[in-house]
């Protein structure tokens, strides 16, 4: 990122910094099909195998981040919580979008396996 576009990001944080907590987080490419595989989850919810997904991976309010190597980017969210994404968009494609998912809604209790919810909380955003 050159540093007009970094000073950009850190003028931005600062103004959000005057009225919310802002914390970092991070994103990194996952595999569906892997996860199937590794039995994480039980479905890869028909992607589009070969291409890059990416997943939020987002801390809790006095935790760090752990990395795990496993899909460790679930996360609940008070009403009040909001996410924002701060970063590049993939090179020049084909197709790109951004979605979120929601996974379950089974606050503060363990959600068997098969019971995931998995649904689109809208529309690709292209």
């Amino acid at each position: 990122m050159n540093d007009n576009n970094h000073s950009r990001e850190d003028h931005f944080i600062a103004a959000l910094s005057n009225e919310f907590i802002v914390q970092g987080g991070s994103a990194s490419l996952v595999n569906p099909a892997l996860a199937v595989k590794e039995h994480v989850v039980d479905s890869a919810a028909g992607n589009n195998a070969g291409q890059p997904y990416k997943r939020l991976q987002i801390p809790d309010s006095d935790e760090p981040i752990m990395t795990t190597g496993r899909m460790n980017g679930i996360f609940k969210l008070l009403p009040y919580e909001a996410i924002i994404y701060l970063g590049p968009t993939p090179p020049l494609g084909d197709y790109f979008s951004f979605t979120p998912f929601l996974w379950d809604r089974q606050y503060g209790k363990k959600v068997k396996k098969g019971d995931w919810i998995f649904a689109a909380l809208g529309d690709p955003l292209n």
